[in-house]
């Protein structure tokens, strides 16, 4: 059975209208990276058209390290001798916590109810989100495991790299760039994706973190084409979300603009503010607005995807479209020898009409031939005929004539008894009807 892109689209986008209170959560898991691997490979094709700058990043990857490791320590000691730097640290971390709480809970929240409103589940807001309180530690593992992975990934394919850049070989050097380029971008497609099913086996299964990546693994390698397709449709659909996003901006934008124009004319220092707020006001809701509204989307298709994979054994569309070639072959030789027979038997006829043409000219001339040859006979033989038939007519004329008088005579005779006959009916009738005296 083949997996079908639409169906799983069209039921993420009914979650999404139908379920305006997930826009909030949505807003909120809109800052955590979606699609690192978009922006993994992107940027690593951005620096593809610098190598400079990418050598000079892996040559100063030690150093600064080493600056970083050494600025934290520097930060910590600070903190230690001023109590008021401490506890604004506390606060600064007190805070991203809290963000990063918020942050990944919706996400939770968000995938759990999309899977229930998709089986038609109803399970109150109040547990699904004491359950998504539960699965935070383990989703945010899965996340920091993640980037530490890319990572030491990263330091491991540029030590070649780096080594390259030391000797100065600058075609090795291009060579060995070009293969660090496409396995760095081969390992953030996998650990991308291994990271997102390893987050709906926590959320929806039930697995801890180590059984959830085994999983995802298992899960990603047979379903390798079918991940890449449906990654790549989201990536599409991005696209197209921030076309129509472009033109909302432009659609609010030009009035607001006109407002603009007007205020810079009167030269009010007040009213430029309050232009320019509303106008940033107005791109920020648009945009947060466009933002939760994907995330949902987005989020919704990943879990259906999840729940269908999981439960169901699933063709790509794109090995479906090649197993589906030879029939579509066959279907279309049929096809073409059903033309063929019918051109064949157009021929035939074609043919046959000639042949029967051509035959019906030689036998109509063979018989106005024989006609030429046949006609001074047939005169002949009817001027005999002719004069045989004056002949016995002659012969039995006058016997005719006897026989008619005879038939004639014998009508009058009968008609004379019949009337003979009626005269003496009335007669004794009249006789009959005169009173005696």
């Amino acid at each position: 059975m083949h997996i079908s892109y639409r169906a799983i689209f069209k039921s993420a986008w009914q979650i999404t209208i139908k379920n305006k209170v997930l826009w909030l959560f949505g807003f909120f898991a809109s800052f955590i990276s979606l699609e690192a691997v978009y922006e993994v490979t992107i940027n690593q094709i951005q620096q593809a058209q610098n190598l400079q700058s990418l050598q000079q990043k892996i040559l100063n990857l030690y150093p600064s390290q080493v600056a970083f490791i050494n600025a934290k320590i520097y930060f910590l000691n600070i903190i230690s001798e001023d109590y008021r730097s401490y506890l604004f640290f506390i606060f600064c971390m007190t805070a991203f916590f809290l963000l990063l709480w918020v942050i990944f809970t919706s996400q939770i929240y968000i995938i759990k109810n999309a899977v229930s409103l998709y089986k038609n589940k109803k399970i109150a807001s109040s547990e699904n989100f004491r359950q998504s309180n539960e699965k935070f530690w383990s989703v945010l593992g899965i996340n920091v495991l993640s980037k530490i992975f890319l990572y030491v990934g990263f330091l491991a394919l540029s030590l070649p790299l780096l080594f390259l850049f030391l000797t100065q070989n600058f075609t090795a050097s291009v060579f060995a760039y070009i293969i660090f380029l496409i396995l760095f971008i081969l390992l953030a497609i996998v650990t991308g994706f291994l990271t997102a099913f390893a987050t709906n086996f926590i959320i929806l299964k039930d697995l801890n973190i180590l059984e959830a990546i085994r999983s995802a693994w298992q899960l990603f390698s047979r379903n390798i084409l079918i991940s890449l397709e449906i990654a790549t449709l989201l990536f599409l659909l991005k696209i197209f979300s921030l076309i129509i996003v472009l033109c909302i901006f432009a659609l609010f934008l030009i009035p607001l603009l006109l407002v603009l124009m007007v205020v810079l004319m009167n030269q009010s220092i007040l009213g430029l503010i309050m232009s320019l707020t509303l106008i940033i006001l107005t791109l920020l809701i648009i945009y947060f607005w466009a933002a939760a509204v994907y995330t949902v989307f987005y989020l919704s298709s990943w879990a259906i995807t999840f729940i269908k994979l999981t439960e169901e054994s699933l063709i790509g569309k794109i090995i479906y479209l090649i197993q589906s070639i030879p029939s579509l072959f066959r279907k279309k030789a049929k096809e073409y020898n059903i033309k063929l027979d019918k051109k064949e038997i157009k021929q035939q006829a074609i043919k046959l009409a000639k042949k029967a043409r051509l035959e019906t000219k030689i036998i109509s001339k063979k018989l106005a031939k024989k006609y030429i040859e046949l006609e001074p006979q047939v005169k002949k033989q009817s001027k005999k005929i002719a004069k045989k038939l004056n002949s016995a007519y002659l012969r039995f004329e006058p016997k005719v004539e006897k026989e008619i008088k005879k038939f004639i005579s014998q009508k009058q005779k009968s008609l004379k008894s019949t009337r003979r006959k009626s005269t003496s009916l009335k007669q004794k009738k009249t006789k009959k009807r005169v009173p005696k005296k």
